[in-house]
């Protein structure tokens, strides 16, 4: 709906407004001028927030172990450690890549991996540079085809601060998170941005051939890219179907993509035995939807297949497993799922699909809600549009930018969703809402849009900041505690490839990788209490079987206030005990 209120909207900002006006004037008039200085500007920002906690440290496991090993593995010599039927292998080769060159000791192995994501943040915001100016540049053209009539826009300085910022408050939170999401983000704004100047400019060879090229990276960095490239590709293609060569370049993308990608499948099948474009959609459906456990699947669970070769369970009760064999890695039964976890076969049913997008839409609903001050501010301006089509018939015109977001969106919400998954296409998202933003011409347009950009920039800045703060400094504590176990138990004779048992091995923990031991059994954390309630004679069985894996040390990051420590030694300064199973 069109509300062309000046003279009210007007007489409110004069009375509410004018100390805002007075500040941002003689700034935005400045940067107008020049935008290339603010954007110099805002790169130093994004790069000293960025470093921030790569220097403070913070604490890694589970997926980052897995990703560690595969890197690690495959500078030393075992190439088909590249191929695994879970993780991707782009992100585990730059980990390796950089740990071989630099070969750092226990000490500053995660300084390495800190500063290795930090540069992949770094080409995460160059990414976000490029598509931002070209929505920019999309931004104006559109503006200009309105008509005739006089249009107040955002200023280029405005539309920059804002597009840092909302970038910024979505990526801040991740920084502490080792994952290939930060360079899948990397990939998918080179792609967005490409594909508005191949919209903007006009299909190319060169344009298409690139963009056949990301969308294989994208795959290669997690599986997700292969629906997403169908999509990037069919929206490419409808774009340009009208102009030259428009359908011919995009079939050609799609074949520099099938180039890049088909070596990879084609490896990643020799070593699965059989055809697979990779296990990561059954097994997450079955995990996610089907509620089948992460680890130690037995075939518990009907309708989803018997195991053919699950962890082997050597005592009931307590339930403990043991994973020695074949797989040799930090923790075996999260390095390579889909081997352990072969003859799970995901099954459709309604009633946890149902299940499963009520969880989606509940974190997407707090994904917006956490966006609030942003949404008021945009719907505001949203509010003042000039006459002429409505905001959402607008939005629907320029499907080609939100398509690709929706599409991830929907994937994800079918199975399961976390922000690291979706920020870069809440970025791509707001990009398309904030080129509807044309207000009728005046100084009171001018005044609202300036006045609107600098409130959410400072509430939106206000309600980071703290986040960010608390997650640098429980970053550098979890670092370190974890750097304490691993120096404590070498002092207590643990050694590199060293067979270790551990309660709880929390899917692969920081201290197991920096000591690089091998866990070949586990207690897993449900079944803590029942260890710990044991009476002594029961303990001794479980340790002697657990001595027959091949362990030395049986090892656990916490003990129950109300447990007994009998036969147990503290690592000092941590929570952390260890028990010999040798003696």
């Amino acid at each position: 709906m069109n509300f062309p209120q000046e003279k009210k909207t007007g007489a409110w900002l004069r009375s509410q407004n004018m100390k805002w006006v007075a500040i941002l004037s003689p700034i935005e008039s400045e940067i107008d001028r020049d935008p290339s200085r603010l954007k110099r500007v805002l790169l130093s920002v994004s790069v000293i927030l960025g470093l921030i906690p790569a220097i403070a440290g913070y604490s890694y496991g589970g997926d980052t172990v897995s990703y560690l090993d595969m890197g690690d593995a495959f500078f030393a010599g075992h190439w088909e450690a590249i191929f695994n039927g879970l993780w991707s292998p782009l992100y585990p080769f730059l980990l390796g890549l950089t740990r071989w060159m630099l070969k750092p000791s226990m000490r500053w192995e995660p300084l390495v991996m800190q500063l290795t994501n930090f540069l992949i943040f770094m080409t995460t915001v160059l990414a976000f540079q490029f598509f931002w100016d070209e929505v920019l540049r999309f931004y104006r053209q559109m503006s200009k085809q309105e008509g005739s009539m006089g249009l107040a826009t955002f200023g280029d300085g405005e539309f920059w601060v804002l597009g840092y910022v909302i970038f910024l408050s979505l990526y801040l939170p991740l920084l502490n998170a080792a994952t290939p999401d930060m360079l899948l983000s990397t990939i998918v704004y080179l792609a967005a941005g490409l594909m508005l100047r191949i919209r903007q400019g006009g299909p190319t060879l060169g344009r298409f051939c690139l963009f056949g090229l990301l969308l294989a990276l994208g795959f290669l960095t997690k599986a997700v890219m292969l629906p997403l490239a169908g999509v990037f590709l069919v929206t490419a293609a409808l774009c340009t179907a009208r102009q030259r060569f428009g359908i011919t370049y995009s079939l050609i993308a799609a074949l520099v993509f099938a180039g890049i990608a088909g070596p990879y499948v084609f490896g990643l099948s020799k070593t699965e035995g059989h055809f697979t474009l990779g296990k990561s959609p059954n097994l997450n459906y079955a995990w996610h939807v089907n509620g089948a456990p992460f680890i130690h699947w037995q075939g518990e669970l009907a309708g989803l297949g018997k195991p053919e070769h699950p962890t082997r369970k050597i005592f009931s009760s307590p339930q403990v497993y043991e994973f020695g064999s074949p797989v040799s890695a930090t923790y075996a039964p999260w390095y390579d799922p889909s081997y352990w976890n072969e003859g799970l076969r995901a099954r459709f049913d309604w009633a946890e699909q149902v299940s499963a997008l009520e969880k989606s839409l509940h974190e997407y609903f707090g994904e917006f809600k956490s966006q609030a001050v942003l949404i008021v501010g945009v719907l505001l301006l949203l509010a003042m549009r000039a006459v002429g089509r409505t905001a959402l018939r607008e939005y629907l015109t320029v499907w080609y930018l939100w398509v690709p977001a929706l599409a991830a969106f929907t994937i994800y919400g079918l199975v399961w969703v976390e922000d690291r998954y979706v920020a870069q296409f809440f970025v791509l998202f707001w990009g398309t809402v904030l080129t509807l933003v044309r207000l009728p011409e005046g100084r009171d347009s001018r005044r609202l849009i300036r006045t609107v950009t600098a409130i959410v920039v400072a509430l939106v800045s206000i309600q980071v900041a703290p986040y960010y703060l608390r997650d640098a400094v429980h970053g550098h504590r979890e670092a370190a505690w974890q750097m304490h176990i691993a120096e404590g138990l070498a002092d207590r004779g643990v050694r590199a490839g060293e067979k270790v048992a551990v309660l709880d091995a929390g899917l692969g923990d920081a201290w197991q990788k920096l000591l690089r031991v091998s866990v070949v059994a586990e207690i897993p954390y449900e079944e803590d209490n029942k260890f710990w309630a044991a009476d002594q004679s029961r303990k001794t069985q479980i340790y002697e079987a657990l001595a027959k894996t091949g362990a030395n040390f049986l090892i656990t990051t916490q003990i129950p206030e109300w447990a007994s420590t009998r036969g147990w030694e503290k690592i000092e300064g941590t929570p952390a005990y260890v028990f010999y199973l040798d003696r």
